[in-house]
């Protein structure tokens, strides 16, 4: 595209290069740079933009996903059935990382009211016996690192979603 439009300068150059204001203005290559740098700086910090929030992206939908790991594995070791204690345990390691829930978030939005965390206790057959399964999901509302720019672009209600499932191990 770069090449197309010198190309085409160079054409309206010989095309009016014998009107002397005209001419001059096609021939005058003074300040291209700076004209192609300001056309291209704003797409420039957009793309960048958008690559770290596709990465915050990443990041996040990764910590939802790995605390849903370890609190399945928590609720697969624990009493069965599972205690209130047991399941608040669960939150706790799901939601901060420590079985105390003592600590950062590992996603800020856990907070959010929109954020559900769902456990609920299935069963699976295993050699022809039932085996109880413990059933985890998560839905946390994505944060980003631009504040309002979800509601510029459209993206508003954009939710990390991830399920978990673990077979009961016991003690």
């Amino acid at each position: 595209m770069f090449f197309s439009l010198i190309k085409t300068s160079r054409f309206f150059a010989r095309l009016f290069g014998k009107v002397p204001l005209v001419g001059s203005l096609f021939r005058a290559r003074n300040g291209v740079a700076a004209v192609e740098f300001a056309l291209l700086f704003p797409v420039a910090i957009i793309a960048g933009f958008g690559i770290l929030e596709i990465a915050r992206m990443i990041v996040q939908t990764n910590a939802v996903t790995k605390g849903l790991r370890a609190g399945a594995l928590y609720a697969a070791h624990a009493e069965f059935p599972l205690s209130a204690t047991s399941l608040q345990n669960v939150d706790n390691i799901v939601k901060t990382g420590t079985l105390n829930g003592v600590g950062a978030l590992l996603v800020d939005t856990w907070s959010d009211p929109d954020a559900k965390l769902t456990i609920t206790i299935g069963s699976v057959l295993i050699n022809g016996e039932s085996v109880p399964i413990i059933n985890m999901s998560a839905s946390v509302p994505f944060s980003n690192m631009v504040p309002g720019i979800k509601n510029m672009i459209g993206l508003d209600g954009l939710t990390i979603t991830a399920t978990h499932q673990q077979v009961y191990i016991g003690d």
